[in-house]
């Protein structure tokens, strides 16, 4: 048979491949894959150089710099005789004017002094008269007590007599103060009859008596320790030198910065002073206490200052590019010696002498001209100024922001951003 097939001829494929087949998704057709835009990554770029140059520009116009400077120091001795003068008529003085504060101390001191003291008990008795006579008692008269302890009246008394009222009979009497014979502690007694031995034979003996009115007390004999003279001086004494050892600070606590003590001329005055219990009183301690003033005499630092200035010490210090005053650093540190000084003297000598350490003191000129220099020389290192300025030992540069020096070698161009501080050294 020629070109013909018959159904058995066709051979089918299998059913699970047939099935796998049929649900087959269809095949894409290759796409060329498109370029991306690029605006958005030159928008990004763009606003990020834009917001550094604006950060940068930001801080170049705001920029500071905080230049921190020391004076240079010199030492060098001096040696001067000056005139100090409080009312001023005297030419060629120095002003100086005197302070005075009140000041007091005291303080708990232990007695030492050890005395024998003997001592008669005291009380107070009445006496009485039963008989129709007054009765004088002259001094000394004797009282004793039923066990023979012998008291005496100070005094000459007289004791009124008896009155009678119909039977009423009222003794005359009298109160008076009495003391033992001998002293020691035996004749403190309680309340007590007393008899007067002088009487004793006559009728009055039984009509004139004593009673008590207080206890017999006070008595006393032997060693005690009492505050003696040495220990009140002592202790005055101590006293007195912790005030003087004080003084000067306490002056010094008080007055304004800019005057200067002179510490020769600082004493400690005496007003007032007590003991209790005083001198010679039995006890085992003992308070003193002292009232005054401390006193002293001041000057200007500046005044002192100017007064010892000298052109030799300002060329080493200054040179050619400032000029102005000194100060002297350790001023309370120089020898001080006063010649014809008194707390209320009109005018003294006041010899001045020591290794001073010496200073310029930088005005707001000063200051300014040092600006001016930084911006037109462009100076922005602490180097460049130490050797444009030997006056200055010490310079520190800060920049604000910190970071504007690694973009412009030179940021600041206005002397109003430049802030100088000095320090003291």
């Amino acid at each position: 048979m020629t070109g013909k097939k018959i159904i058995s001829d066709i051979v089918l494929p299998k059913r699970e491949k047939l099935a796998s087949e049929m649900f087959k998704e269809p095949i894409q057709k290759f796409k060329p894959p498109q370029k991306k835009s690029n605006k958005k990554a030159w928008i990004i770029f763009t606003v990020f150089i834009f917001a550094v140059f604006a950060v940068w520009a930001l801080g170049l116009i705001t920029s500071r710099i905080k230049v921190t400077i020391s004076p240079k120091i010199i030492s060098q001795n001096i040696e001067k005789k000056l005139v100090l003068s409080k009312t001023a008529d005297l030419e060629g003085a120095i002003a100086f004017s005197t302070v005075s504060f009140p000041y007091s101390q005291g303080g708990q001191f232990k007695a030492t002094d050890q005395k024998s003291k003997e001592v008669k008990a005291k009380g107070t008795v009445v006496i009485f008269n039963k008989s129709k006579d007054s009765q004088v008692l002259i001094a000394s008269t004797r009282l004793a007590t039923s066990d023979g302890k012998i008291y005496r009246i100070p005094r000459t008394i007289v004791i009124a007599a008896a009155k009678t009222s119909g039977t009423a009979l009222t003794p005359g009497s009298k109160e008076v103060e009495i003391e033992a014979d001998k002293p020691g502690e035996s004749y403190n007694i309680d309340l007590s009859d007393f008899t007067l031995p002088g009487l004793q034979g006559s009728p009055k003996f039984q009509l004139v008596f004593g009673r008590s009115k207080t206890e017999m007390k006070g008595g006393s004999s032997g060693e005690y320790t009492v505050v003696g003279k040495s220990d009140s001086d002592a202790a005055i004494a101590n006293l007195v030198a912790k005030a003087r050892k004080s003084a000067a600070d306490i002056i010094l606590s008080k007055i304004p910065a800019e005057e200067l003590l002179l510490t020769p001329s600082v004493e400690y005055v005496i007003l007032k002073e007590s003991i209790e219990p005083a001198t010679g009183e039995i006890t085992s301690n003992f308070e003193a206490k002292i009232e005054g003033e401390i006193r002293g005499s001041i000057i200007n630092k500046r005044a002192l200052e100017s007064a010892l200035e000298d052109e030799e010490i300002s060329s080493k210090i200054f040179g050619k590019n400032i000029t102005g005053k000194v100060r002297i650093k350790n001023l309370d540190k120089l020898s001080l010696l006063l010649s014809g000084y008194k707390f209320d003297t009109d005018f003294f000598t006041l010899d001045i002498k020591g290794r001073a350490e010496i200073q310029p003191i930088l005005g707001e000129a000063d200051l300014e001209m040092l600006k001016n220099v930084l911006v037109e020389e462009k100076i922005s290192s602490a180097t460049a100024l130490l050797e444009r300025f030997p006056e200055i030992y010490r310079a520190e540069f800060r920049l604000k922001p910190f970071w504007i020096g690694f973009f412009n070698k030179n940021p600041v161009r206005d002397s109003s951003h430049i802030d100088i501080i000095l320090e003291s050294s």
